[in-house]
């Protein structure tokens, strides 16, 4: 998908390849200007990188930010690189953070820790030098709600593997 980003580079605001270019709070380059959704950039939870993720969470996190900029809050969400999705009948699949190859291109040293238990296997993906939780995917019969948030939480925190290994666990 290519955003429709015309209106923004009419106005004279900045670009970031296709997307208007924004802070953490959706402020463009004109500070009286706010982008959210798909025609703007995020920010990457894990690198703290400019980004790109074209999903509707992420969209409903940047406008809440916005708000939130526009009523005087100088605080921002920070948004997930968390997708999860149902396929072939209860089947669900899901991603939260980098891949072992993202986590590679992005500058870190990735290991991986499978985890099977009856009806899902899923890989852990962490730093090898800090042991610092960096994803997660997986292939389950059933929903794991509950991990899922677990997992998400230990991205976004930074939590080494161990400690969350032993929280899922437990």
């Amino acid at each position: 998908m290519k955003p429709n980003s015309e209106l923004a580079k009419d106005a004279g605001l900045e670009l970031w390849w296709d997307n208007v270019k924004v802070d953490q709070q959706g402020r463009t380059s004109d500070p009286r200007i706010f982008a959210v959704g798909d025609v703007s950039n995020c920010y990457d939870p894990i690198t703290k990188k400019i980004d790109y993720f074209g999903l509707g969470t992420i969209a409903t996190i940047m406008a809440y930010n916005s708000i939130n900029a526009i009523k005087g809050s100088k605080g921002a969400l920070r948004t997930p690189r968390y997708q999860k999705d149902v396929f072939f009948k209860d089947v669900y699949v899901k991603s939260i953070g980098f891949t072992s190859p993202e986590a590679e291109k992005a500058g870190f040293t990735p290991k991986r820790k499978e985890i099977r238990e009856e009806g899902e296997i899923a890989y852990l993906v962490y730093d090898e030098p800090t042991g610092r939780v960096i994803g997660y995917s997986a292939l389950s019969k059933r929903d794991t709600g509950h991990k899922d948030l677990l997992v998400l939480k230990a991205v976004l925190r930074g939590m080494k593997a161990s400690e969350l290994l032993e929280s899922i666990q437990s």
